[in-house]
């Protein structure tokens, strides 16, 4: 991953993750003025996106630990994106949490997310993608 992919990548996930920080963009643009100097996330560099996004509760110990290179396993997109979507979209984000709504899922907890099959871990992705529709269809009247 070249350096404007990995910036791309880090403003994808603070775009993400913003919430649970700040009220609303003025008040991120705020705090990137008060803290960088800079009122926009693609001005900061890599290592100020890396302060931001652990301000934000991003844990770099939560994304894959180890690379697969089992085939049949799941990917590290497939991880990396089940991860991101649990970080979004469940109200109480730790690692249990996600380990209770697997096992909601698929009858067992994996003690680590790398050890998941691939196709579980496409059912997975699956239900997080409905799990963000119905969130949605809560909210309206």
């Amino acid at each position: 991953m070249n350096v404007s992919e990995l910036k791309k990548y880090y403003i994808k996930m603070i775009q993400t993750l913003k919430h649970n920080y700040f009220v609303d963009d003025e008040c991120r643009k705020v705090y990137l003025q008060a803290k960088y100097g800079k009122d926009s996330l693609t001005k900061l560099s890599i290592d100020e996106l890396r302060e931001v996004l652990v301000l934000l509760g991003y844990k770099p110990s939560m994304s894959v630990q180890k690379p697969i290179t089992k085939v049949g396993y799941a990917t590290k997109k497939q991880l990396n994106m089940i991860d991101a979507m649990w970080n979004e979209r469940a109200r109480v984000k730790t690692q249990m949490a996600l380990r209770n709504f697997i096992f909601r899922i698929l009858g067992y907890r994996p003690l680590h997310l790398f050890s998941l099959k691939k196709g579980d871990a496409s059912k997975i992705i699956i239900a997080l993608k409905h799990f963000k529709k119905e969130c949605q269809d809560d909210k309206q009247p």
